[in-house]
């Protein structure tokens, strides 16, 4: 099944109808307090593809699916 996703992205970015990516997010599970600087390298949690449907001067449409 296919949702209908708004995106902060634009023609001027080079954008164009029928891009694909795929959507992710970081995977954040920390807690405590720490003395040092520390990085953390956070894995990636995959949400789902993106198909680019509309393009617009300032955001873009796409059809979202769920990657299982």
């Amino acid at each position: 099944m296919w949702d209908i996703v708004y995106l902060d992205v634009e023609k001027s970015q080079g954008v164009t109808l029928g891009d694909r990516f795929i959507a992710y997010k970081s995977k954040e599970e920390t807690t405590g307090t720490f003395s040092k600087k520390v990085i953390f390298q956070y894995s990636k949690v995959t949400l789902g593809e993106l198909k680019l449907i509309s393009t617009r001067d300032e955001t873009a449409t796409a059809f979202h699916r769920e990657i299982k």
